[in-house]
C-alpha cells in the first residue's frame, strides 16, 4: 500500500511506508527517547519522509491513503508529524524499532 500525495488534482508525489523508528540518545547515562522517524520508499530508494520538505514546495496537499483522503499543509517540521501520525494510524501493522545509534535495541525479557 502507498501513499499518494496531490496538489489541485494532480499527484505530485507517492511513497510506501516501509518502518518506523523510535530513536533514542544517551542522557545522564540512561536511554531516553528523542524522537520518531518514518521511513518511506520514493522511487525505490530508502529515504525518510522528511525529504518530502525539500521534494515539495509549502502548500496544503491531499493525502490518499488506504482509500480515504485527507488535507495537509506541508511547510514544517510540525507538519511532518501530522504526516507521521496519518501513516501510523492507516498502516497498523507498520514494523516499529527502537533504535541507538542506527542499531536496534534489544529488549530483555526480564523487561516485562
Amino acid at each position: 500500500m502507498s501513499v499518494q500525495l496531490y496538489l489541485e488534482d494532480v499527484q505530485v508525489l507517492e511513497f510506501v511506508p516501509v518502518e518506523f523508528r523510535r530513536v533514542h540518545l544517551l542522557k545522564d547515562e540512561k536511554l531516553k527517547y528523542s524522537h520518531s522517524e518514518l521511513i518511506v520508499t520514493i522511487n525505490n530508494h530508502r529515504v525518510l519522509v522528511d525529504i518530502m520538505l525539500t521534494l515539495l514546495d509549502n502548500a496544503t496537499y491531499q493525502f490518499k491513503i488506504n482509500g480515504l483522503e485527507f488535507l495537509t499543509a506541508l511547510n514544517n517540521l510540525d507538519s511532518l508529524q501530522r504526516v507521521k501520525h496519518l501513516v501510523f494510524i492507516n498502516f497498523p501493522d507498520l514494523p516499529v524499532s527502537d533504535v541507538y545509534c542506527n542499531q536496534v535495541l534489544q529488549v530483555s525479557s526480564d523487561a516485562f
